[in-house]
């Protein structure tokens, strides 16, 4: 089975929509700014430095191929932050993103447990 070009740039975008509306309340969630999760570059540096990782990880989440592999990362050291800790709960963030982090965005729960280096994140 093919899916046509159009086809698949239609779902590729509805992936990114739905996948950043729930990044965004994710950030909320832990404390950033919303907005920050929207805006390109940017939010991949603020991501970044909210769970502790190098400039190497921004300038590889650029890499083709090898930006997928970081998106991976990312997505799953910000659910540990959240308290998801289980292999289920990564496995859903990572291969059903739009679907799951938008769940877990809105989900009615406050993480207070958090403590991140606010004084880093610009």
């Amino acid at each position: 089975m093919e899916i046509s070009i159009p086809a698949f740039i239609v779902l590729s975008f509805i992936y990114f929509i739905a996948a950043h509306v729930g990044l965004y309340k994710i950030f909320e969630k832990i404390g950033i700014e919303g907005w920050k999760a929207l805006v390109p570059f940017y939010s991949t540096y603020i991501a970044c430095k909210t769970i502790k990782k190098s400039w190497l990880w921004i300038i590889t989440y650029y890499i083709p191929f090898l930006g997928f592999v970081v998106w991976m990362g990312i997505i799953v050291e910000l659910m540990k932050l959240l308290g998801k800790t289980s292999f289920k709960e990564h496995f859903l963030g990572v291969v059903f993103a739009p679907i799951y982090l938008p769940y877990i965005g809105f989900k009615a729960v406050s993480y207070t447990h958090l403590t991140l280096p606010t004084s880093d994140l610009v």
